[in-house]
């Protein structure tokens, strides 16, 4: 198994990452922590308070796609090792499609992406 390393700083040119995961995935630890993404630190976390919907549709997690679709990454997306860069809108055309894709065959789009996971 290979492995692409894309730690690279953003640019004028391309500003933003090239990650659907805030969208379409996400990481709970057995502590309960939420996480976007795997090497994200975690915007949330699970209580008898707080639930999965909470954090999934809370203001960390908004935020983070605000700043992957306008190209204002925090240090961590900046800084990510695991998404290559791109322009913002090159990432919004690309988001819109599997959005797109997801309304109209949402287990299509889990099991493609539950294979290239493993």
């Amino acid at each position: 198994m290979s492995f692409k390393f894309y730690a690279v700083t953003p640019s004028s040119e391309k500003s933003t990452r090239d990650c659907l995961d805030p969208w379409f995935m996400i990481y709970v630890t057995a502590d309960g922590s939420v996480k976007p993404c795997c090497p994200h630190s975690a915007i949330g976390a699970l209580s008898h308070d707080v639930s999965l919907s909470d954090i999934l549709d809370g203001p960390s997690i908004r935020e983070l796609r605000r700043r992957l679709l306008e190209g204002e990454l925090d240090a961590e997306c900046a800084s990510c090792p695991t998404r290559s860069l791109t322009t913002p809108e090159a990432f919004r055309r690309k988001l819109r499609i599997h959005l797109a894709r997801a309304r109209h065959h949402p287990a299509t789009i889990q099991s493609k992406q539950s294979s290239k996971s493993l």
